[in-house]
């Protein structure tokens, strides 16, 4: 019998363990990938001005027109929250579900890397959906099969320049993904009721729409300046 007790309370202590670091780890994968698919997001935003690298960004920027921008934010959307939930995953499989400062910062710095061509490769896609679905207001004569020929060449070249353009967009989405990322898990430790026991998720949804709107429709500025400072690079 005590053997047995024994055994039942290892067990049980085990499945504890396996309950809390599963939880840790959605907590985790969720966190960084709502901030990382907002980042990206804000980062396609900001790049339209930048990348018409006309001279007078200076003085007059005008905000890309959002029924028209939302278009194609698929493809920064879903570009940046898989690399984020891959990084994430690969993150917590190979260091456990402890939100760290080296491991975020590891992940901040991958997602860096990697979002900007994973974008690159999704902005191809989104645009040949869009013509199919007769959602672009540029026409075009090419049939079927040629658009999935140009879909198919096309895309690993703007890609590979899409990724090359966006490293330093990519490394500043990365570096806030850290700050806020481990801001957020490392505030989790605060919380002792149950009840709040998906803070995280929520506190990272809420930030992930504050960014964005802060960045497409919010006042003070933000637009420009990141506008100007991008740009300069």
């Amino acid at each position: 019998m005590p053997h047995t007790k024994l055994l039942t309370r290892r067990e049980h202590t085990e499945t504890t363990v396996a309950a809390s670091d599963l939880h840790q780890r959605r907590a985790l994968i969720l966190t960084v990938t709502l901030l990382g698919a907002a980042l990206a997001c804000v980062m396609m935003y900001i790049s339209v001005p930048v990348t018409m690298k006309e001279e007078t960004y200076r003085y007059v920027i005008e905000r890309p027109v959002l029924s028209a921008f939302f278009k194609y934010a698929s493809a920064a959307i879903v570009g940046g929250a898989l690399t984020a939930a891959l990084v994430s995953y690969v993150a917590s499989e190979v260091a456990g579900p402890e939100p760290g400062p080296f491991k975020m910062a590891t992940i901040g710095f991958l997602y860096g890397v990697l979002m900007p061509y994973v974008t690159g490769f999704m902005v191809p896609v989104n645009l040949f959906f869009v013509r199919i679905l007769n959602l672009s207001a540029v026409t075009t004569d090419q049939s079927l099969p040629e658009e999935l020929l140009d879909l198919a060449f096309g895309t690993p070249r703007f890609t590979f320049f899409h990724g090359m353009a966006s490293m330093y967009q990519g490394m500043a989405a990365g570096a806030v993904l850290f700050v806020l990322g481990w801001g957020v898990l490392s505030a989790r430790k605060l919380t002792v009721s149950r009840i709040l026991a998906h803070r995280p998720v929520l506190v990272s949804l809420a930030l992930s729409l504050a960014i964005t709107l802060l960045t497409m429709a919010g006042p003070f500025g933000v637009f420009e300046s990141l506008v100007r400072w991008f740009a300069r690079t």
